[in-house]
């Protein structure tokens, strides 16, 4: 072959036919030969990929990933559970395996406070994941709050509870400007 214009330099010299054939395919049909091209060796690694990622879909497997830890979490865990005397300030559930130390303004929003046990109620796995989605929160005086924009079996689920107001804890009352934050969110989530 000759110089390859768009290169402005000699192309191709040193090459076998099959790969001169290849090449005058590609200029002729260049789909085809990138479709070809994905079942070369050095695509064969993409293609597995790709197989198990369907393969995934139907049969499921492990993938290594790297996380991010939150430091102060467990510390914060800790000092809400003893607070709140391992129980959930809604439902009374007392098995530490189910209740979580609910922020209250998540710790993604506001840095400073993430480990304030002030900014932390202690709530069962449901009432958490709730909270979390402001789909419940609390008035000035600790009275439980459901959205309206929930399903009625939902929030009848939600409302199953020992106390419509939160059981206080023993120290780290929740503070109410952490509250009003988290009510603010979930009026606007209301109003959508």
């Amino acid at each position: 072959m000759g110089p390859d214009p768009s290169l402005n330099r000699k192309g191709m010299s040193n090459v076998s036919k099959f790969d001169k054939r290849i090449w005058a395919e590609f200029l002729v049909n260049p789909d085809k030969i990138v479709q070809a091209d994905y079942l070369l060796p050095w695509n064969v690694e993409k293609k597995q990929q790709e197989e198990d990622a369907n393969n995934a879909v139907t049969q499921g497997y492990d993938v290594d990933v790297v996380a991010t830890q939150r430091r102060g979490q467990s510390f914060f865990r800790k000092i809400i559970l003893t607070s709140y005397e391992e129980h959930c300030a809604l439902t009374d559930i007392d098995d530490p395996s189910l209740l979580v130390a609910s922020h209250i303004i998540g710790w993604a929003d506001r840095k400073e406070t993430r480990v304030n046990p002030q900014n932390g109620i202690c709530l069962n796995a449901l009432h958490d994941r709730a909270f979390d989605r402001h789909l419940i929160t609390f008035d000035e005086r600790y009275n439980l709050l459901v959205s309206e924009n929930l399903s009625n079996k939902t929030k009848d689920e939600l409302l199953k509870v020992k106390n419509k107001r939160l059981r206080m804890p023993e120290k780290f009352l929740p503070e109410q400007v952490f509250l009003e934050y988290h009510r603010t969110k979930f009026f606007d989530l209301m109003a959508s």
